[in-house]
């Protein structure tokens, strides 16, 4: 894991899913299951999201957008969020994070993350304090190398890995201006899912 010429140590390590990965072409029928269900059952969200997370899976690296599911309780996000994408990419790069995280100068929760879900998500209004939220989460959302501050340290900056979903079961989740392409909004489910 020490890469001499850089002088760094990759903190890196695959998953045994990733060290024992076979070549499919959809994933598992209950993990899709679970996906169609939380993106609204809508067939081109579900395909656009299979493929973000395929790209990520295949380059580790970020995507530049941000995935937003919302819905009724039971719909299957937690299950992806939390129980999904860490088996797969590795519990130390998939963070889970509240909105009144974002407020805090310390972020060095996000060094590290492939994904980070903010769970609950709700900034949703007109308040000072939302707006720099979102522009926040703009610039981790897309930029390559961000500032970041971990306690008793001073800031510096890292590359950033980080890829995010936003999950809620309220309607207003963020403030999007039409045209933003960085974010991929699923079709609001309403049904809980049932995993038979």
């Amino acid at each position: 894991q020490y890469i001499p010429d850089d002088k760094v140590f990759n903190t890196w390590r695959p998953t045994d899913v990733m060290k024992n990965a076979t070549f499919r072409t959809r994933p598992p029928s209950v993990i899709m299951k679970i996906i169609t269900h939380a993106v609204g059952s809508n067939e081109e969200a579900c395909d656009r999201f299979v493929n973000w997370l395929a790209y990520i899976y295949q380059n580790r690296t970020k995507t530049g957008t941000a995935w937003i599911l919302h819905g009724c309780p039971g719909t299957g996000k937690g299950l992806i969020t939390q129980h999904i994408l860490p088996r797969i990419f590795g519990d130390a790069y998939c963070a889970t994070i509240q909105v009144r995280n974002l407020k805090q100068v310390f972020n060095g929760w996000i060094e590290q993350a492939m994904f980070v879900t903010v769970d609950e998500a709700n900034t949703d209004d007109a308040g000072q304090e939302s707006k720099q939220i979102v522009e926040a989460l703009k610039l981790w959302i897309t930029e390559r190398k961000i500032p970041i501050r971990h306690m008793q340290q001073t800031e510096r900056m890292v590359e950033n890995f980080s890829n995010f979903i936003f999950t809620s079961n309220d309607f207003g989740v963020l403030p999007i201006r039409p045209g933003d392409r960085r974010f991929n909004v699923a079709v609001r489910q309403e049904t809980p899912i049932d995993i038979t």
